[in-house]
């Protein structure tokens, strides 16, 4: 068993200022409307020195350029040490373990907690000839422990880094049945009642519950799974206690290297009548 190991992503991932660069539009647009926010001129003082990255973020994000600019200039006389400071804390408040990932996929692939055990799907849900979808997937992880099985897997993931990243994987694996899938949970670009297993994992659950649950529901047939493994990234019992009162979901445990037991939960939707089928 391995022993419980706690990474600084930013140390991990050597994650630099410019580093942002790395960072997804959706999450740019996520960061900018919330988390940045809170720095107040550490923001500012912290992109002194990231022309390029105050470029993009304003590209991205054009309602706040004119902000960003401003407060940039307003804070251009301050010094090297305290540039350094701000920029470790913007760093901290860009989701660094998601920056790191989309950086390096390849450093996160070879972490503790990327060899948990398969048998945590392959014993609850029924993947020969199924098609798959894999929410929120970025390195692939569920994505190639289905591949081998299922007839098609979708793998839904909103970071274009990522995206290439997994098809460049199923690629050297010998994999032609991995589609990659732009978008998030709210919003699956798939028909209605065209999957036949959804699962989700790495914390891809919480943004916009109720709407989360709809498109889980909508999207997957009658008769089919829906399997979410560790669903949320701290664990937040008011997110945990959304997926308990939606009806059919059975809670279970499942363990993660180095991180220990995590939550899960598993719905098998049941056929309005006996005609209907997968």
């Amino acid at each position: 068993m391995w022993p419980h190991i706690k990474f600084d992503p930013i140390k991990l991932f050597n994650l630099q200022i410019n580093d942002l660069l790395f960072q997804d539009p959706y999450y740019v647009r996520l960061t900018m409307e919330e988390s940045y926010l809170q720095l107040g001129d550490n923001l500012f003082i912290g992109l002194l020195n990231a022309p390029d990255v105050v470029d993009y973020f304003c590209k991205v994000c054009p309602q706040r350029a004119d902000w960003l600019k401003e407060g940039i200039e307003r804070v251009h006389h301050k010094k090297s040490d305290q540039i350094r400071e701000a920029e470790k804390k913007v760093i901290a408040a860009s989701s660094p373990w998601n920056l790191g990932m989309t950086k390096s996929p390849e450093i996160w692939d070879a972490l503790p907690w990327s060899y948990w055990d398969p048998s945590v799907i392959y014993d609850r849900v029924e993947l020969k000839d199924k098609i798959v979808l894999d929410i929120g997937a970025g390195t692939g992880q569920v994505t190639i422990r289905c591949a081998p099985y299922a007839r098609l897997v979708w793998a839904l993931e909103p970071v274009a880094r990522l995206r290439q990243y997994i098809e460049q994987k199923m690629d050297a694996a010998g994999f032609s049945n991995v589609r990659t899938l732009s978008g998030v949970l709210e919003a699956v670009p798939l028909e209605d009642a065209s999957i036949d297993a959804a699962i989700l994992s790495n914390g891809s659950f919480g943004w916009n519950p109720e709407k989360e649950l709809e498109e889980l529901e909508r999207v997957t047939k009658l008769g089919g799974t829906i399997l979410m493994l560790a669903p949320c990234n701290f664990e937040d019992e008011k997110i945990l206690s959304k997926i308990r009162s939606a009806g059919g979901y059975e809670f279970f445990e499942f363990e993660i290297p180095s991180q220990g037991k995590k939550p899960a939960f598993i719905k098998q939707r049941e056929r309005r009548n006996n005609s209907e089928c997968f």
